[in-house]
């Protein structure tokens, strides 16, 4: 039987997929976001400060985000990961994404969050549609609270998209036609890598037959980004 390990307010099985690499894989994308939702954040207030209903709905839009993190945070404190793995990827993000914050245009920032937006809405829908993914969850739970996250994500598409067209116009999407190859390219690197660090720093060995439904997630992941 798997121990299973206490995580905020849900039970969490140590490997919540139905195998160890799809654990990995999911725990790649759950590590950015505590770090990646406070950048999104800061990127969606900053344009909209000053801006009457256009601020409320970034501070709701932050709100939220504040929430997912907070969810996050509790399923990234796995005790399946060895040497603090996680706390490292976590901090070295966070420090990255604040010097961007600071030395790019607001502009920028804005549309690496729309962008970024866009490609967490589409894995969003993908998981609420795909029963086949949704049922690769060992845990309820933990299967719930990434539910719950992608319904959100997909409305706050809307939201980043919409204080970019108010603000920037026809400015922001000539950026986010200029940038989203390169931020797309991004992202797929750095899950890539966190992948094979998390992967080297866990305590399971992986076998033969784990291969085949962690390949099948990273293509439905590429063709969603």
């Amino acid at each position: 039987m798997k121990e299973t390990t206490k995580v905020g307010e849900f039970e969490c099985i140590d490997y919540y997929m139905a195998t160890p690499l799809e654990t990995h894989f999911m725990q790649s994308l759950s590590v950015l976001f505590p770090a990646g939702e406070a950048y999104f954040s800061r990127s969606i207030i900053s344009k909209a400060a000053g801006k009457g209903w256009l601020f409320q709905l970034a501070k709701e839009f932050a709100k939220q985000e504040f929430y997912h993190s907070s969810y996050h945070n509790k399923l990234n404190d796995s005790p399946i990961y060895k040497d603090g793995v996680i706390d490292r990827i976590d901090g070295h993000l966070d420090l990255v994404l604040k010097k961007l914050s600071k030395v790019l245009p607001k502009s920028i920032n804005l549309s690496a969050t729309v962008i970024l937006e866009e490609v967490t809405a589409r894995l969003g829908a993908l998981l609420l549609s795909d029963q086949h993914l949704q049922a690769r969850f060992a845990n309820a739970d933990v299967r719930d609270l990434w539910i719950a996250h992608a319904t959100d994500e997909v409305a706050h598409q809307y939201v980043a998209e919409l204080i970019q067209r108010e603000v920037d116009g026809f400015k922001g999407g000539l950026l986010n036609v200029v940038l989203r190859p390169l931020v797309k390219s991004i992202l797929i690197l750095v899950v890539a890598r966190n992948i094979v660090v998390l992967n080297s720093k866990c305590y399971h060995a992986n076998e033969i037959g784990d291969y085949i439904p962690f390949t099948k997630m990273c293509v439905k992941f590429l063709k969603n980004c």
